[in-house]
């Protein structure tokens, strides 16, 4: 196995996440036998939501029972700026199986040039239930959705869209966020037609595995695979960024003194994998909570030991309920949990990051 950070690691027998894996694929062939079930994966951002459910399509399309259904993976996050986006993978996905007649498919595309998408989801089910074809329609970063509202037809809002979706018989639906909170926002009273499952990070067995099937060969002591746990909080992506620098530096034997020799190193270097890799990490988890300058500040106090939002506050200048919806954000986004004394950062790679990123924002000599 080869480190992958930033691209999904997919395989039918993805590593340490068999469970949700086969409750989605039972859920999936479910739809095969007229038991609609849909589903919401949540989890924060490099936990490897998206490995999860390519991984599924892996395993429908390698599934003899599954035939009649066809997987169709949509990146809400890349792809979708209007409605009619959402449902061009249908038109592809069908085109490619053989199983609709030409003359169908040109009927739906000259729907889908109307922009009639509760039209073009009726229409698609009565198809795929003629054909005898099921449809899994899996969309991945639902939560970017909510930020091209103003280029959809305000008579028709994404939770409408799904909302069809849902009353469909031969479409199925999974799709996933980074956060609950941003499922709930979305789909409302909605939520409660779907199955829940979270994604959670490694436990600390499972990183020392990861690390174990990454590095192959290397020899690493006890107290460096202890220190990697926690630096990730077993986070998969920084597991990955991890295992592909220190493979980069081509050592054989890690100690502690090694590891943290390579990881300073690293974070000097803008062009390292793991400097790269964590200023990816640093832009999309943005794109989540927003607020460049008051995240690393906000950060930094909380890794001094201030971890209370009036403390805070009053170190900012700013009103506690502000700071509060801020850690409540990062809280949200499995970047903050709550501890004995307050607030505690679980991403210190991250940490390690930031303070080598933005220098001026902390003190000198300072050691996250």
């Amino acid at each position: 196995m080869k480190p992958t950070p930033w691209k999904p690691y997919v395989s039918i027998n993805l590593p340490f996440r068999k469970n949700i894996l086969d409750e989605l694929m039972r859920g999936s062939l479910s739809l095969l036998r007229g038991l609609k079930l849909s589903y919401i994966i949540y989890g924060p951002l490099g936990v490897g939501k998206t490995s999860i459910l390519l991984s599924l399509i892996e395993m429908i399309r390698s599934n003899a029972k599954s035939s009649t259904l066809v997987p169709i993976y949509v990146d809400c996050s890349r792809h979708v700026l209007t409605p009619g986006d959402l449902l061009n993978p249908f038109l592809a996905a069908l085109s490619y199986t053989g199983r609709i007649e030409y003359h169908v498919m040109g009927e739906i595309a000259r729907i889908m040039s109307s922009k009639d998408v509760v039209h073009l989801i009726r229409m698609l089910n009565e198809k795929l239930i003629d054909a005898n074809i099921k449809s899994l329609l899996i969309l991945d970063h639902v939560e970017e959705l909510k930020h091209l509202s103003r280029y959809w037809d305000m008579r028709l809002t994404p939770k409408g869209i799904i909302e069809e979706i849902m009353n469909s018989d031969a479409i199925g639906l999974i799709c996933s966020f980074t956060s609950l909170n941003e499922a709930n926002n979305m789909f409302g009273g909605l939520i409660d037609l779907f199955i829940v499952r979270k994604v959670d990070r490694l436990n600390k067995h499972d990183t020392t595995q990861l690390l174990s099937s990454l590095l192959k060969d290397i020899v690493i002591d006890d107290d460096s695979l202890e220190w990697i746990y926690e630096l990730t909080r077993g986070l998969p992506l920084h597991i990955h960024l991890l295992a592909a620098e220190i493979l980069s530096r081509e050592v054989k034997n890690i100690s502690i003194d090694v590891l943290r020799e390579i990881i300073n190193s690293a974070l000097n270097e803008p062009h390292s994998i793991l400097h790269m890799g964590l200023r990816i990490y640093h832009h999309e988890l943005l794109k989540v909570i927003r607020g460049r300058n008051m995240i690393v500040k906000l950060l930094l106090l909380i890794s001094k030991g201030i971890s209370s939002a009036s403390s805070i506050a009053r170190s900012m200048g700013r009103p506690a309920q502000y700071i509060a919806e801020y850690i409540r954000r990062l809280i949200e986004v499995d970047v903050l949990a709550h501890g004995e004394r307050g607030v505690i950062i679980k991403d210190l790679l991250y940490i390690k990051w930031l303070s080598k990123e933005f220098p001026s924002n902390f003190p000198l000599g300072f050691q996250p």
